[in-house]
């Protein structure tokens, strides 16, 4: 059986992460957050959702490597190993108000 410890890893940097932007909800600039929760089926941006007190709502899906030396490879983004194909990426940011740049919000 593999070693999960990458994805120990992972989680414990995603936890870093979410605890870092819930300073903001004791500060009074998020007025809101879910964490883990999937707006539709499909959705790829369920790590992290906040609504600030000016009312905009940035989704967040985090990804950790232990290989930061070196360059994401192509396959991550044509290959959905690591649930980032960047058509499915994309898809799901037109159904769950995702920020796209370039492209803008699409609310849900």
């Amino acid at each position: 059986m593999a070693s999960l410890d990458a994805a120990h890893r992972g989680y414990a940097y995603q936890d870093l992460l979410v605890a870092c932007k819930l300073v903001d909800v004791l500060l009074g600039t998020i007025v809101e957050a879910s964490v883990d929760e999937k707006v539709v089926v499909a959705d790829r941006f369920d790590d992290l959702t906040t609504l600030d007190a000016a009312g905009s709502r940035e989704r967040i899906q985090i990804k950790h490597t232990d290989n930061a030396d070196q360059d994401l490879p192509l396959a991550t983004f044509t290959r959905d190993d690591r649930r980032l194909r960047l058509d499915s990426v994309m898809g799901a940011a037109r159904f769950c108000g995702v920020r796209v740049a370039g492209v803008g919000w699409c609310h849900y």
